[in-house]
């Protein structure tokens, strides 16, 4: 538990605007992903997480359903709250509120640079690397009975 942070569901107004503003600091400003490609088709289908450190935006995440599995996507954490578990936090929170959808696995697709800290949280590679926005990235996945 990290002191002062909270996470909620973020479904609309202001709180999806936070993560909207993270979104494009984090990937449209620090990575240049483009606009067009950061809000892709399925803004309206996903479920949207926003990360409050102290009462102010932190970070994002979101989730969507994907045959059998939760795809995680869109994890972002500020510059100035990076280190701070924060990101480890968000994906745990997702990790527990989707399970309600019973699924065999999470995947989600990382840039190589984040592939380690996605292996402390239980995650494996899996198939080839590919480009994604111009960026380097592998799939990863975790069996939800822990097994892979």
């Amino acid at each position: 538990m990290i002191p002062n942070l909270e996470i909620m569901k973020a479904n609309g107004g202001e709180l999806l605007g936070s993560v909207h503003m993270i979104r494009e600091e984090v990937f449209i400003r620090e990575q240049n992903v483009p606009r067009e490609r950061e809000y892709d088709e399925f803004e309206d289908e996903s479920v949207h997480f926003l990360a409050l450190m102290d009462g102010k935006p932190a970070g994002c995440i979101r989730y969507r359903l994907k045959r059998a599995c939760v795809k995680i996507e869109r994890l972002a954490v500020l510059r100035q709250y990076r280190k701070k578990r924060i990101g480890r936090a968000l994906m745990k929170y997702v990790e527990s509120v989707s399970i309600v959808h019973s699924p065999d696995e999470f995947v989600l697709h990382s840039q190589l640079t984040a592939v380690p800290f996605y292996r402390k949280m239980g995650y494996a590679e899996r198939g080839p690397v590919f480009k994604d926005a111009g960026i380097d990235h592998v799939e990863m996945y975790k069996r939800v009975d822990g097994n892979d």
